[in-house]
This record gives structure tokens, sequence and C-alpha cells, in this order.
């Protein structure tokens, strides 16, 4: 596995999406976002809430899976990184990808926001 350019804001989307098990408002939608995958879900049923509940459940048990990537796409200039996991999901062969992004970097209640999910493309 690469090593992350900054492993302390790695951890702290880590911190953020652990918290989002127990408390609100460390990880959530994007509201945009929320919206497009309640219009079109990847299968019947799936909903944001889902996707936001087996992020934080998924990455409690699996820690490596969160990866950051640096942000080369050019209408995002104010992200160094993004970050992302794949989401075993059965209906899906290749699993959920999940984009999230850091909104607030305080390091004593950090918040992630989830804006992207769609099935992982090989």
């Amino acid at each position: 596995m690469k090593t992350p350019s900054d492993p302390d804001e790695l951890e702290l989307v880590r911190r953020a999406i652990l918290e989002g098990r127990t408390t609100r408002g460390c990880c959530e939608w994007w509201m945009k976002s929320a919206g497009r995958l309640h219009q079109t879900p990847p299968f019947d049923g799936f909903l944001p809430q889902e996707v936001r509940r087996q992020l934080c459940d998924y990455v409690a048990r699996n820690p490596e899976s969160l990866r950051q990537v640096a942000e080369k796409r050019s209408e995002y200039p104010d992200r160094k990184y993004y970050y992302k996991v794949v989401l075993p999901v059965p209906e899906l062969a290749n699993g959920l990808f999940v984009e999230i992004i850091v909104f607030n970097r305080d390091e004593e209640f950090p918040v992630v926001l989830i804006v992207n999910a769609h099935e992982q493309r090989l």
C-alpha cells in the first residue's frame, strides 16, 4: 500500500468516519450528492443513510480500506486530497466506490462529507 502524503490528515478523516458511528455531524452527506443518490440509487433500497452506515462500520473494521488520493481534477483546485473507500456490496460486482472530502479540520470535532457514491469501475 502506498504511504499517504499527509498521514495526519488521513488519520483525521479516519477519526471523523469512526466518530460518525455514534455522533451525528462528523461524517455526513453533501446534500446535493445525497439527492443524486436518492434519484438514481445503484439498486433499489440503497439510500444515502445506508451508504453512510456501511462506510462507518466498514472503516471501523477495516481501517486500511480508507485511501488518500491526490486531487488532480481541475474543477477542485482548493483540494489537495480526496479520500476513497470501496465498500463490498453483494449486489455490485466490483463494490461501491465512496468519495469523501474534509469539510472541517478541527482536531476535536473533525467533519468529512460524502460527496459521491457509485459502482466501482475497473
